[in-house]
């Protein structure tokens, strides 16, 4: 049971799924447990509602095992205010990160299970299928992506929303930026600071 729910949790994209024994990353790239072998690049890989193998919608009870696909990870859960509720929030941090690595935003379902509904990224290891992360630009999204507009975000930061794959990129703000509203063109050269990613 506890290897079909995993399984369930990682099938939304796509790598062959194989009952092996072991951990660790291989010679081959691989990283192997106790229930699946999958590519290494799938790990940092973004997407439409998923943070590597961390996926929106998902419930978090076999947070740990994936976790550990990616080596030490250490998990703090915390609460954040949202309208005027206390939130659990898993705060993950990679080995040798220095700071926290991705923010899993947790919210209760209907059966009572509390499940992921954002995911924020803070680490320039993860990027998009065409290489957008943290540092690369405004310019970048420009070439990549249709852009649906730059609003006000979380502490007051622009907040880039493109169609397709549905993510937020969170600019580093300028004077460009004021008042929550954009003043004259985007400098190109604007980097993007961090990323949300939200379930459907």
């Amino acid at each position: 049971m506890k290897c079909f729910k995993l399984a369930a949790m990682v099938l939304f994209i796509t790598f062959s799924l194989l009952v092996i024994s072991g951990s660790s990353k291989g010679p081959d790239g691989k990283y192997n447990t106790d229930y699946v072998e999958i590519e290494s690049s799938i790990l940092f890989t973004l997407g439409g509602n998923h943070a590597g193998i961390f996926e929106c919608d998902a419930t978090v009870e076999n947070i740990e095992e994936l976790a550990a696909l990616y080596g030490e990870v250490e998990i703090e859960e915390v609460d954040r205010m949202m309208e005027g509720t206390p939130n659990p929030v898993l705060e993950l941090t990679f080995e040798h990160d220095t700071s926290k690595t991705l923010v899993l935003e947790l919210i209760e379902s209907d059966h009572s299970n509390w499940i992921i509904w954002r995911i924020g990224i803070f680490s320039d290891r993860f990027s998009t299928e065409e290489g957008i992360g943290i540092g690369s630009t405004y310019e970048d999204l420009e070439n990549n992506y249709l852009i649906e507009g730059v609003f006000w975000g979380e502490s007051g930061n622009p907040c880039v929303v493109v169609e397709a794959p549905h993510m937020t990129f969170i600019l580093e703000q300028g004077d460009w930026w004021q008042m929550g509203e954009v003043v004259g063109e985007i400098p190109g050269e604007t980097e993007i600071i961090s990323i949300l990613v939200v379930g459907n």
